[in-house]
């Protein structure tokens, strides 16, 4: 798993980080940071959520 974040896309409703905390923060210009890109597998599902969560679609995941 690799988490993908679209910055041009982000507009820091901050879901990611509510929904993620370890793997998520939005950063000083306000634009998500993705802190984990390839999360161990107890984080996969905390990770979904996440991208789910999204209300612009700006991340995304890719199976290794």
């Amino acid at each position: 798993m690799r988490i993908e974040a679209d910055v041009d896309v982000c507009e820091a409703y901050g879901e990611c980080v509510a929904a993620a905390p370890a793997l998520f923060a939005i950063n000083d210009e306000n634009f998500v940071e993705v802190l984990d890109a390839s999360p161990q597998p107890d984080q996969a599902a905390a990770a979904e959520r996440a991208v789910w969560a999204c209300p612009v679609h700006a991340l995304s995941i890719a199976e290794d």
